[in-house]
């Protein structure tokens, strides 16, 4: 709840009509402390039932792949350029590149 919370916050205060900039954010810092997470779990099995709280409970409602397709797909009925696939592409590549360094930043801790 607190995840769905502080989402619904951040998509508030950042959206855009021409751009979800807040939907963007909680999406790749959701990633970057899921992979912290992940990492941290790997180098201390006793942690798994934070993990899995954290993780699943508070990074699982804090981000949100339906609301990114319902973006996309309300943003190519919209306009017919090249945004919305530029949204839909950037939020995936930076979502994998922040889970990359949420790892290795649990690795350095």
């Amino acid at each position: 709840m607190v995840g769905a919370m502080a989402r619904y916050h951040l998509s508030r205060c950042l959206n855009r009509p021409a751009y979800p900039w807040g939907t963007m954010l909680v999406n790749i810092s959701g990633s970057f402390l899921l992979g912290l997470l992940v990492s941290l779990r790997f180098s201390d099995p006793r942690s798994e039932i934070i993990v899995l709280i954290l993780g699943t409970g508070f990074i699982g409602s804090f981000t949100t792949f339906s609301t990114l397709n319902l973006e996309i797909m309300t943003m190519l009925r919209k306009q017919k350029n090249a945004l919305p696939v530029i949204y839909g592409l950037t939020s995936l590549i930076i979502g994998l590149i922040a889970t990359y360094a949420g790892v290795i930043a649990g690795k350095n801790l």
